[in-house]
């Protein structure tokens, strides 16, 4: 029916307010555990919201009939369903009320770049693949964060690193002080970021496929949701680090190429907001994360920061994941439990990294692999 609206009103409403949980219906809730689309009454969520945030004198009453509405139509939507339209209306009614807004909120569309922040240990060779990956496939990348540790033989292949990608801002753990100066680096960067949003990697990871940050920063400005996780996709139905299967949860299109869902619909790595394996957050969420937690290593950082996460958000994704985890082997000494391959040692790679060697990393392109970590035997190739 026709209404008109001003464009920057309606931006503002929040992407979860036009959904719907599962458990509103019950046939629904039986095949999936995740919200849905308005299919009814969504006019509701759509105006309820604006007239709330327009409530300051801004809205008008016309008493003049402008619209007779045609109530022959025998597929109205009362006709059809009208236990549903009243689930659904309830619902609707039952959010909470936007605060009224004093002026007008536009969204920033310009290019929002992100800073990323990458974490390796004694282990050149991957370091290698992880930067050359990261810059033939992806972009809107702003600064580049290394924080290493390395033993004092492994020193030599991270020089070579850094003198092959020019521009990356180094940190050097001391050795000396056992990873109780992690925190204290990752605060003085915390000092140096100039985005809005930031991601976390490790060493280990392999881009495998194209994807702008900037994109998928404007995608969770858009939608307000938590983060955008580039190592999950539609065929991530295996958890490898659990080695169990998953599923998938229902993704709720927002575009041809992205979905999004809550992470309590999700189980493993689908219900696990707080990651160091490139997933792209606003800058405070990552703030609060290494201001806040108590940590000495990316393992513990990740661990503390996972027992703080609000399944109640909703996590971004592309259909194709965009990255894969190669765990070749364990460098971490504080949670050595983590499944890996065990394939090669720290020294063994690094011995074919002296070599002149790299991992072949366009045997990985599209690759579509059921686990965020997938084992696979490297082909190895000249640098």
């Amino acid at each position: 029916h026709l209404r008109t609206f001003k464009a920057w009103l309606f931006q503002q409403i929040k992407f979860e307010d036009l959904l719907c949980p599962a458990q509103i219906d019950n046939k629904r809730s039986s095949l999936s555990n995740s919200d849905f689309y308005y299919d009814k009454a969504w006019d509701l969520a759509l105006m309820f919201p604006m007239l709330e945030m327009a409530r300051r004198g801004h809205i008008k009453h016309i008493p003049d009939i402008l619209y007779v509405y045609n109530d022959n139509n025998p597929i109205n939507d009362h006709k059809m369903d009208v236990q549903r339209i009243v689930k659904l209306d309830a619902y609707a009614r039952s959010r909470k009320k936007y605060e009224p807004l004093l002026s007008p909120v536009y969204i920033d569309n310009s290019e929002q770049k992100s800073d990323l922040i990458v974490y390796s240990k004694n282990r050149p060779l991957q370091l290698f693949s992880f930067l050359e990956s990261l810059n033939k496939y992806s972009t809107g990348v702003n600064q580049v964060f290394v924080v290493y540790a390395a033993d004092n033989s492994y020193e030599y292949g991270y020089q070579e690193i850094f003198n092959k990608f020019p521009g990356l801002r180094i940190y050097r753990q001391n050795n000396n002080l056992h990873g109780n100066d992690f925190k204290q680096i990752n605060l003085e960067i915390v000092n140096n970021l100039t985005s809005n949003y930031v991601v976390f990697a490790v060493d280990d990871i392999i881009v495998k496929d194209n994807f702008d940050f900037a994109e998928c920063a404007k995608y969770l400005s858009h939608t307000n949701a938590y983060g955008f996780y580039l190592r999950l996709g539609d065929h991530v139905d295996y958890c490898y680090t659990e080695n169990r299967h998953q599923g998938i949860p229902h993704l709720i299109p927002v575009s041809e190429a992205v979905g999004a869902w809550r992470f309590s619909s999700g189980q493993a790595d689908w219900k696990y907001p707080n990651c160091l394996d490139m997933t792209i957050y606003k800058k405070d969420i990552a703030i609060s994360a290494i201001r806040n937690l108590s940590y000495k290593a990316p393992n513990s950082m990740e661990g503390t920061w996972a027992g703080h996460a609000d399944n109640s958000k909703l996590g971004l994704c592309y259909y194709d994941s965009k990255i894969v985890n190669l765990p070749l082997n364990l460098v971490n000494t504080e949670i050595t439990g983590n499944r890996h391959m065990g394939q090669y040692s720290a020294l063994q790679l690094f011995e074919i990294f002296k070599r002149g060697l790299k991992i072949d990393i366009s045997k990985l392109e599209k690759v579509r692999n059921r686990s965020a970590h997938m084992e696979y035997e490297p082909s190895f190739i000249i640098r």
